[in-house]
C-alpha cells in the first residue's frame, strides 16, 4: 500500500508529511524550458529529479494519448522504468495517467519516449489532446474552448474535442486502458494510482469547471461516472493503493438537492471503506480557514475538508497538493499553508518542482534541472522571497534545516 504514515483522529504526529513533487522543468529542442504536469521524457522523471534527503518520491502524469497513441499499440515502457528507478533508491511514484486533459502543442524533446502522432499526410497535429484521436473517433464527443498547456504561451486557448461522459463506449474504452495498466499492480516502486476521472485524472470534469458542457448531463450523473471508474479501476488493480482527488463531487454537494447530497457523501464514503487515498490538489493560503469550517460550511471546499478528516477518522492517509508554486500570490501565507498541513494531518505533501531545485541548491546538488526551474522562479514577481517560504514551509512541516 506504499510507505504512507497512517494517524488516527487526535493522534500526534509521528513524522512530517512524505514529500512527492512533480517533475523539473525539460528542455525542449528548440532551447524552450517547458514546465510541464505530463512526463515528456524518461529522464525529466528520473535522473533530472534532484535525489533529495527529504524526497519520498515523484508523481508521474502521463496522457492516454502519449501511451497509446494508436488503438491496441501502447507503449508503457516510461511507466516500468520509472517505478524501478525509485525503487532502486528506496522511492516510489504516484502514477497518474488522464484519460482526458488539457491540449499540448507537440514539442520535441531530446530522448522523448512518445512524439506527436502523425495526422493524415504526415503532419503533425497543431494540437495533442489527452485523450487519443481514435478513442474521440469511437465515441460521443463535445466541443469546449479550453486553455492549452504551452510553453511558450501560458495565454493560449483553443477550441477541442472532449469526450462525453455520457457515453458508456467511453467507460468501455478506459477499462481497456486499466487493463494495460494492471501489469503494474503490486509493483514496490509505485505508492498510488490515481482513479482518473476527469482533466488531469482529477475530479474536475471539463475546462469549465463545475459547469456543465455535455447536453443533459448533470451533477448526479458525475458522481455516477466517479463510481463506474472507482469500479473499474478496484477491478483490475487489487495490490496498488487507489487515489482519488476530490473536487467537483464536492462542489455537487455544495449545489445539489437532498438526493445529490446522499449520492456524494454515499461515493466518499464508498472510497473510504475501499481504503482508497484521498487526496485534495488546491492547497493554498485560505486552507486552514477551509478546514476549521469542515463540516459546517455549505461550500465546496470545506466538504472537501470535511471528506479528508472522515478518511483520517478511518484511520486512512490522505495528502494535499499544492494549487500552485509557492511563488503564487495564493500561496504567500506559508504559515496558514503549514497549518493545514499539520492540523490535518497529511501524511503526503506534493510541491511544484521549483521547491525541489531550491532545496537541491541548498543542499549543494547539481541536478541538470535546478538551473532551468531556478531560472523560472526569479522571473516570478515574488521570486526574491522564494528560498525563504520553501525554508519555512520546511520546518514548519517537521523537516529539520
Amino acid at each position: 500500500m506504499g510507505a504512507l504514515v497512517v494517524f488516527s483522529a487526535g493522534a500526534a504526529r509521528a513524522a512530517p508529511p512524505l514529500l512527492f513533487f512533480y517533475p523539473p522543468p525539460v528542455q525542449a529542442a528548440d532551447g524552450r524550458s517547458i514546465a510541464s504536469p505530463a512526463a515528456l521524457s524518461l529522464a525529466q522523471v528520473t535522473r533530472d529529479v534532484p535525489a533529495l534527503p527529504e524526497l519520498a518520491g515523484v508523481v508521474v502524469m502521463l496522457t492516454w494519448a502519449q501511451l497509446c497513441p494508436q488503438e491496441h499499440v501502447c507503449n508503457v515502457s516510461i511507466i516500468r522504468q520509472a517505478a524501478d528507478y525509485w525503487h532502486a533508491k528506496g522511492r516510489k511514484i504516484v502514477l497518474g495517467v488522464a484519460t482526458v486533459g488539457f491540449p499540448t502543442v507537440p514539442v520535441a524533446v531530446p530522448g522523448g519516449f512518445v512524439g506527436a502522432v502523425a495526422a493524415p499526410g504526415g503532419q503533425a497535429p497543431a494540437l495533442q489532446t489527452a485523450t487519443p484521436g481514435w478513442v474521440l473517433r469511437q465515441v460521443t464527443t463535445y466541443r469546449a474552448e479550453t486553455r492549452v498547456l504551452d510553453g511558450r504561451d501560458p495565454r493560449a486557448w483553443a477550441v477541442v474535442e472532449f469526450p462525453s461522459y455520457a457515453d458508456p463506449r467511453f467507460a468501455g474504452l478506459v477499462d481497456r486502458l486499466v487493463q494495460v495498466l494492471a501489469q503494474f499492480d503490486g509493483h514496490p516502486g509505485i505508492a498510488q494510482i490515481r482513479i482518473s476521472t476527469g482533466l488531469m485524472s482529477e475530479d474536475n470534469p471539463s475546462p469549465a469547471g463545475g459547469r456543465w458542457l455535455i447536453p443533459g448531463y448533470g451533477d448526479a450523473d458525475w458522481i455516477g461516472f466517479c463510481r463506474t471508474m472507482s469500479g473499474i479501476y478496484r477491478a483490475h488493480l487489487r495490490r496498488t493503493q487507489l487515489e482519488f482527488d476530490l473536487g467537483v463531487v464536492a462542489l455537487a454537494w455544495q449545489r445539489g438537492d437532498a438526493e445529490v447530497k446522499h449520492a456524494a457523501d454515499a461515493f466518499v464514503a464508498d472510497l473510504i471503506a475501499h481504503d482508497t487515498f484521498l487526496a485534495f490538489d488546491g492547497l493554498s493560503s485560505r486552507t486552514e480557514d477551509d478546514l476549521a469550517h469542515s463540516g459546517q460550511s455549505p461550500q465546496a471546499l470545506p466538504r472537501i475538508m470535511h471528506y479528508l478528516r472522515q478518511s483520517v477518522a478511518a484511520g486512512q492517509a490522505v495528502g494535499l497538493e499544492a494549487m500552485q508554486p509557492l511563488t503564487a500570490a495564493r500561496m504567500q501565507d506559508i504559515d496558514a499553508i503549514a497549518d493545514a498541513v499539520v492540523s490535518l494531518p497529511a501524511a503526503r505533501l506534493v510541491l511544484f518542482p521549483f521547491a525541489a531545485a531550491e532545496l537541491d541548491r541548498e543542499h549543494g546538488g547539481h541536478s541538470p534541472s535546478d538551473a532551468r526551474a531556478l531560472q523560472w522562479v526569479a522571473a516570478q514577481p515574488t521570486g526574491q522571497r522564494f528560498p525563504a517560504q520553501v525554508h519555512r514551509l520546511m520546518a514548519r512541516i517537521g523537516y529539520p534545516g
